[in-house]
């Protein structure tokens, strides 16, 4: 059941920080908030945004397997 919840977890994470990436992309008012790094500051306002608020149904559906690959993960013991 947990490896469920953490796969799903990981696809709307996945598919919201592209949403938001997407919109800020798209945005032609993008380049003012554009940083020397090429991050976009209205992406991490967002992000934070959706976090601090708690509400499932202002992030993306899960995004589909297809093309995620996990890479690794380490523990502290």
């Amino acid at each position: 059941m947990g490896d469920r919840f953490l796969r799903r977890m990981v696809r709307i994470l996945v598919a919201t920080a592209v949403r938001e990436l997407m919109d800020c992309v798209m945005d032609p008012d993008t380049l003012a908030v554009m940083d020397m790094e090429g991050s976009c500051e209205k992406i991490k306002d967002r992000l934070l945004h959706l976090i601090r608020t708690c509400k499932r149904e202002e992030t993306a559906k899960a995004a589909l397997s297809d093309g995620l690959f996990f890479v690794g993960a380490t523990f502290r013991t």
